[in-house]
């Protein structure tokens, strides 16, 4: 059997231009209320997805500010420990 006739549909003819005049033939033109709600949808989207970055980043500078000073912390315990206890 043929690939083409394979992966096809048979169809009426009519049937085939009703469907392709409703997907092709697009008349719609969103009015203000749908343009606003759509701008409104995506500036909220845009900041969540802005916001959660925002807050990933800080948590990130946050830990390691936190590491970088417990390991500095240790570094400094460990030399006054080197000073008080000559070998």
């Amino acid at each position: 059997m043929s690939d083409t006739l394979y992966n096809s549909v048979i169809m009426p003819r009519e049937d085939f231009m009703e469907l392709s005049q409703v997907a092709f033939d697009n008349s719609h033109v969103p009015g203000f209320g749908e343009r606003a709600g759509q701008v409104t949808q995506t500036t909220f989207i845009l900041g969540a997805v802005a916001g959660a970055f925002v807050a990933c980043a800080w948590g990130w500078a946050k830990a390691m500010d936190w590491y970088e000073t417990r390991q500095h912390e240790r570094s400094l315990a460990e030399k006054k420990f080197d000073l008080e206890n000559p070998s």
